[in-house]
């Protein structure tokens, strides 16, 4: 069995169990530190997002905490007023918080998966409390784009069909094989799979 090349026991051990009947043809784990790096690419908005929106939220929560008591009867609508701003800012914090979380998140989930191909489909299992798994069968690729480094590793573009976006343009679905090893190997296992289509 050439593919647990690498895999530690309880990884082959997931890709066994969900290819009982079947042949693995390729299995590889993504790097989960070049994924950890990749992700930090949001920063770039993440930065100032939260630089705005920490900033207002602060504002807030210091013109609500601090200051004179106020010499005039406060109406009740004032109070919700102020409460629904907090809520309203706090959602946003919340989400430039996800932002800055998106990297560790990215490692972890990179950590606990790996992506297997078959002689009928191509699985992606994620380990962890409860297994997650995808399958794609062979007859759903349409195309195959390989993105390779000079030690082999790479990342491996599965495109499975197409639809359009807000604006009504034409967008691809796809997933991918990210940052795998011996990324053409995996490429020519699906190629072998892949159900002929008339040009």
């Amino acid at each position: 069995m050439f593919w647990t090349n690498g895999l530690p026991p309880e990884v082959i051990a997931a890709i066994e169990a969900e290819t009982a009947g079947e042949t693995v043809r390729w299995a590889g784990k993504p790097d989960a530190d070049r994924a950890f790096r990749a992700g930090f690419a949001i920063y770039a908005m993440a930065v100032p997002w939260c630089a705005l929106i920490f900033t207002v939220f602060g504002v807030l929560v210091l013109a609500v905490t601090s200051g004179k008591t106020p010499s005039r009867p406060i109406p009740w609508w004032e109070y919700w007023a102020m409460g629904a701003a907090l809520i309203f800012t706090a959602s946003f914090v919340a989400v430039g918080i996800g932002m800055l979380l998106t990297p560790f998140w990215i490692r972890w989930k990179a950590l606990r998966s790996v992506y297997a191909i078959t002689d009928k489909r191509i699985l992606t299992i994620v380990t962890g409390h409860t297994m997650e798994v995808s399958a794609i069968s062979g007859d759903k690729i349409l195309k195959l784009e390989r993105k390779e480094k000079r030690d082999g590793s790479g990342t491996l573009r599965i495109v499975t069909g197409y639809g359009k976006d807000s604006d009504g343009d034409r967008v691809e679905e796809a997933t991918e094989l990210y940052a795998v090893p011996n990324v053409r190997a995996a490429e020519r296992a699906l190629d072998a799979i892949r159900t002929p289509r008339p040009v």
